[in-house]
């Protein structure tokens, strides 16, 4: 149980409380999932703890990924008279998968 990922799973579940949109915690996963893989390919020792965080972080989005509710490919969504959108991202099925 090295890994870390059931510390990254129970912060999953300690974080949801029902305020944080999944596609944009998903978004977010990836970015940090990005983020540590670039830094161990950077470093010079090559530090398998960058790639262990990559891993981790990755998982943590599929995890959220996972709760998104998909939406039509012609959905447009409703905007308030400012301009702004109060809800999103939105997914279709296929943009889902592919960032699953």
């Amino acid at each position: 149980e090295k890994s870390g990922l059931s510390d990254a799973f129970t912060s999953l579940m300690m974080d949801d409380d029902g305020t944080r949109d999944p596609g944009e915690a998903a978004l977010d996963c990836k970015k940090k999932g990005n983020d540590s893989f670039m830094k161990g390919k950077k470093n010079l020792a090559k530090n398998m703890q960058y790639y262990r965080d990559a891993v981790n972080h990755y998982w943590e989005g599929y995890a959220w990924a996972a709760r998104v509710k998909t939406v039509e490919p012609d959905f447009a969504p409703e905007i308030d008279e400012d301009g702004h959108v109060d809800e999103g991202p939105f997914f279709t099925e296929e943009e889902l998968e592919e960032l699953k």
